[in-house]
């Protein structure tokens, strides 16, 4: 089926209603290679009717698999692991949920300690981390001391005072309120807000002409934004537009949410990034050619070998800005 956007947030919509992730029954969900959702489930707490009134109510194709863990259960562990400190000094850094194969991933260093705490835990995959070199999108121009700096890439907003702008991400330290942003050699905005904290890594441009907004963006091949995407769920396909690469890396999600002791609940995918990437748009393409904006690139690490990219979402950014999406230049150009 050709699944629109809508299709996916009538069955978040509908999923929500039954608020299943501190069920008895519930283990996850994910969506396979087919574009279609999965339901983990615990045998013997869940009622087949449930399920079957379940899918009846939504467009999108559900199907189900038994789950060993309940959601509860692997979230409660995940909380636990990141807010006891002292696990740093074991070399435990981080941990997400695999809600594919419904285990805890747990991010450790060369540190790495067992003491017995995990052992014979059949909940847990372990994998080692190492930190990749970090992606800066704005960068100094003509030293940080005359206020300047650029800008690559980011999505378009207005704010709640109808201001109109950009988000990109905000981590360069030296970055502060009212710096001059510029593009191309010519001043286009300043830095209106900002944060670089564990919990958020973004800015907030506003731009002196916001009809050039998708000048400021551009990309290519310049798909058109249909709104914010409705979730990031594990297995979703998703498309980072670089602007090293005038166009889309694609991947998809591994972990909507992971968090390290010093960076909370970050979406984690496998598409592929470089320096100079952050700040750049994450979109999800959705089978009827729609796209949903789902937040921006940030950075890259390395996970049990494998080199993973992550974000922040733009529901969270625009929450924390008091953003939302710029409908009349919502399209990356």
């Amino acid at each position: 089926m050709l699944y629109q956007i809508k299709d996916y947030e009538d069955f978040f919509r509908i999923l929500d209603k039954f608020n299943p992730r501190y069920s008895d029954w519930y283990g996850g969900v994910y969506i396979d290679e087919h574009k279609d959702i999965c339901i983990k489930y615990i045998e013997g707490f869940c009622e087949k009717p449930f399920l079957d009134k379940l899918a009846k109510q939504t467009n999108v194709q559900v199907r189900f698999e038994k789950a060993r863990y309940r959601y509860r259960e692997l979230l409660g562990l995940c909380a636990e692991i990141i807010n006891d400190f002292t696990n740093v000094s074991r070399g435990i850094v981080g941990a997400g949920i695999d809600e594919k194969n419904n285990k805890i991933t747990l991010a450790v260093t060369d540190d790495f300690r067992d003491e017995g705490t995990l052992s014979g835990r059949d909940e847990f995959v372990i994998e080692r981390f190492k930190w990749l070199k970090t992606n800066i999108s704005i960068q100094p121009s003509d030293g940080l001391s005359n206020g300047k700096c650029f800008f690559i890439a980011g999505y378009p907003v207005k704010s709640d005072k109808k201001v109109h702008g950009v988000v990109t991400a905000g981590h360069l330290s030296e970055i502060k309120k009212e710096m001059s942003v510029f593009c191309d050699g010519k001043e286009i905005g300043n830095i209106r807000d900002f944060e670089f904290s564990d919990v958020m890594d973004a800015a907030f441009i506003e731009l002196i002409d916001s009809s050039k907004c998708s000048d400021t963006v551009s990309t290519v091949p310049n798909p058109h934004i249909n709104g914010i995407a409705p979730e990031f769920i594990c297995g979703a396909t998703v498309e980072m537009y670089s602007s090293n690469n005038g166009g889309a890396l694609i991947g998809r999600v591994v972990y909507p949410s992971f968090s390290f002791m010093k960076l909370k609940n970050i979406i984690v995918c496998n598409y592929s990034a470089s320096s100079g990437d952050s700040g750049a748009p994450i979109l999800i393409p959705f089978p009827s050619g729609e796209r949903g904006l789902a937040g921006i690139h940030l950075g890259t690490f390395s996970l049990g070998g494998k080199v993973y990219s992550y974000g922040r979402t733009a529901k969270s950014i625009n929450a924390r800005f008091s953003l939302e999406l710029d409908i009349k230049n919502k399209e990356l150009i």
